[in-house]
């Protein structure tokens, strides 16, 4: 469109409307992907039963939490 000439009405609502679909992939919340079942027992295999961390019960609440 030459810069002498503004858009008309049809033409600045269809940029409009294009400018809207765009605005929500720019904007938008992203969410992490979903953890799997199998993600979550290769979490749980890695642990160490050792560790106080990683003690049995945490194993076995991960566990059941994947069942």
């Amino acid at each position: 469109m030459p810069d002498d000439k503004k858009p008309g009405t049809a033409v600045a609502f269809g940029m409009l409307n294009e400018h809207r679909k765009d605005w929500g992939k720019r904007v938008g919340v992203r969410l992490a992907p979903a953890i799997t079942d199998d993600m979550l027992r290769a979490m749980v295999e890695t642990c160490d039963l050792r560790h106080p961390i990683g003690s049995a019960t945490d194993a076995s609440f991960f566990w059941a939490a994947a069942r």
